[in-house]
């Protein structure tokens, strides 16, 4: 996983790319790591002063590891593809996803107070679990958890984002 807080983490992919300045992640079409630290910044200062809500939602998987030794790199193919584009239709169109890790997506909901961050968490839930339901592929054991501007200690964008990934365990 991705820590945050450190300037040079970059995923492996971008780093097998050579360029740390990646924004779209070439598999999934979704934005990076690089581009969800810029969108952050940017919605958290937006949110700040229009004086609007605005949540994170981070879904990651628990069992990565054991679905790499089982796939290896069609997990890709089997797995994270599917996932981001359930993602992509279960949000709105103003909503930002984001591949923030090898098996972890970020999505940023703008004006998006604790309630409709918590209905768009079960929504999801209930969108992957449909999906893995018909799903040959072996299962991901997710966990979508949101935090909002609200949640303690959220006092800029990447702090928002790290509430969330601590909300997910």
């Amino acid at each position: 996983m991705i820590d945050a807080s450190d300037p040079d983490a970059k995923p492996d992919r971008e780093r097998r790319e050579g360029s740390g300045r990646v924004i779209v992640d070439p598999l999934t079409q979704l934005g990076t790591v690089n581009q969800l630290l810029i969108s952050l910044d940017y919605e958290f200062t937006r949110a700040m002063r229009y004086k609007h809500a605005l949540s994170c939602v981070v879904v990651a998987c628990r069992n990565g590891d054991e679905l790499t030794q089982g796939l290896g790199d069609a997990v890709a193919a089997a797995v994270v593809l599917p996932m981001a584009n359930t993602l992509k239709g279960g949000i709105r169109t103003v909503d930002h996803v984001f591949r923030s890790g090898e098996l972890e997506f970020t999505i940023l909901l703008p004006e998006t107070q604790e309630e409709g961050a918590n209905i768009v968490v079960q929504r999801l839930k209930a969108l992957l679990r449909e999906l893995h339901d018909r799903s040959p592929a072996p299962q991901p054991l997710l966990t979508v958890a949101a935090a909002t501007l609200s949640t303690r200690g959220v006092n800029d964008g990447e702090a928002l984002y790290a509430a969330a990934k601590r909300a997910v365990g």
